[in-house]
């Protein structure tokens, strides 16, 4: 290392690196996960979790 004509600093807790400041959390809590669905439903008629209640399909439509 060249001589830069100043002498090393002693190593003392007034000269080591500043750390970073803390993480600041957001205000918001964190997004939770929603309930988990689960196996499928019986046909209860029953809205699901994740999709319309559970009806039997439609009849074909007669032409």
């Amino acid at each position: 290392m060249p001589n830069t004509g100043t002498p090393p600093l002693p190593d003392t807790p007034d000269n080591w690196p500043v750390p970073p400041p803390p993480r600041q959390e957001p205000d918001q809590p964190e997004p939770r996960p929603g309930p988990n669905p689960g196996p499928e439903t019986p046909d209860d008629g029953v809205p699901d979790v994740d999709g319309p209640a559970d009806l039997p399909p439609n009849p074909p439509r007669v032409a």
